[in-house]
Formats: structure tokens, sequence, C-alpha cells
């Protein structure tokens, strides 16, 4: 992976598995499971082989140490539950997601194996996580903090045309009423309205 965020992601999960798996208390006692959730397999936004490579530089073997369950829901978000269901049947050490239906059907699934977020959602707004500095329970890893920067951005805004009364946002869908609060919350009442209008 090129980017910065997915080489983070691959150092998070290697560190997940390596905390998960502890070789001076469990040295070839036991082949240790990685699930993998997402929908497609050519799923850009994760690889496996970097994680898998970076295993094996640290002296992890697939196969020998640990393998990989791969399950894609190809599209179909009914398969997801049971797909679900199949890792945590599967006793799986760690469970890794890619996109905002496999988080949260991950997370339902179940609340004691250790499931690390890739890409997608936002965790803190779906309430995967009680906060992103200490996010309790069984979830951990990437976020989109979109949301948390709405604020920001009005403030940056407000500063460039300080006379603008009144802000028109354009997107696919209308501004959902959550988000909508948390960015009048953020912007300290900034602007006297916030409209949007849909593409």
């Amino acid at each position: 992976m090129k980017s910065a965020s997915a080489n983070l992601f691959v150092r998070l999960l290697a560190t997940l598995f390596l905390t998960t798996v502890s070789l001076e208390a469990h040295a070839a006692a036991k082949v240790y499971r990685i699930g993998f959730l997402a929908n497609v397999a050519s799923n850009r936004a994760v690889e496996l082989k970097p994680f898998l490579s970076r295993l094996g530089d640290l002296g992890y073997t697939e196969s020998r140490d640990f393998t990989v369950e791969k399950r894609y829901w190809k599209g179909n978000v009914d398969r997801l539950p049971a797909l679900a269901d199949e890792l945590v049947g599967l006793k799986c050490d760690v469970i890794t997601t890619s996109g905002t239906e496999s988080a949260i059907t991950a997370r339902n699934a179940t609340n004691s194996i250790p499931i690390v977020v890739a890409f997608g959602p936002d965790v803190l707004r779906l309430g995967l996580v009680k906060e992103l500095a200490h996010p309790g329970g069984n979830i951990t890893g990437m976020t989109s903090i979109g949301t948390e920067l709405y604020g920001k951005k009005l403030e940056l805004l407000k500063d460039a045309f300080p006379k603008l009364p009144r802000l028109l946002s354009s997107g696919a869908r209308p501004i959902p009423a959550a988000i909508k609060r948390k960015m009048w919350k953020h912007s300290r009442g900034l602007y006297g309205s916030i409209f949007n209008l849909m593409r």
C-alpha cells in the first residue's frame, strides 16, 4: 500500500496481532486465525499482502503460525451476518473489517474477539466506540473523522469570507440532522443559517 494511512493500518493490525499473539507465552503452541471481512476481494482500500509481508519480516509464517480466513459479501449485504458468524464460529483471534457494513456487522457478531476497523466508517458517529482516545469494548483501528472536521472547515470559511451570513451545502444527499447539529455546534453560530442543496 502506498498511502500513509494504508501503511499505518498495516502497522496497527500487525501490532494488535503481535500483542494478541505472544511468542514468549505461546511458542509454537497454536496456529492463530485472522479473520478478514470485506465487500469484494479486489477492494483497493485494504490489501492483506503488505500485512502478511510484515508478519513475515517479524518471523511469522502463514500456515505455520497463523491462517487468514477471508470472507467477502460481494455486494450482498444480506450475507454479512452469516459470514461474520462464520468468523466468530471459527474462533478467530482477531477480525479485521473493511467498510461500514462490515464493521457494524462484526461488532454485532462478537463483543469479545478484537476487531480492527480498516477504512470507511466514522466509528464514533456510528456508536461503535465510546470515544476515539478510549474506544472501550473490542474495537480499534482507523476511522473517518470527516464529521469532526466540519466545524473547523466552517471556521476557516468564515475567516476567508467574514461577511458571509449564510452557508449553502451541495452534496449527493441532504445533510443528516445529527451531522448538521455537529456542524452548528462546532461553528459556534458563525452562520445564521446552513442550507443543503441536493445535487
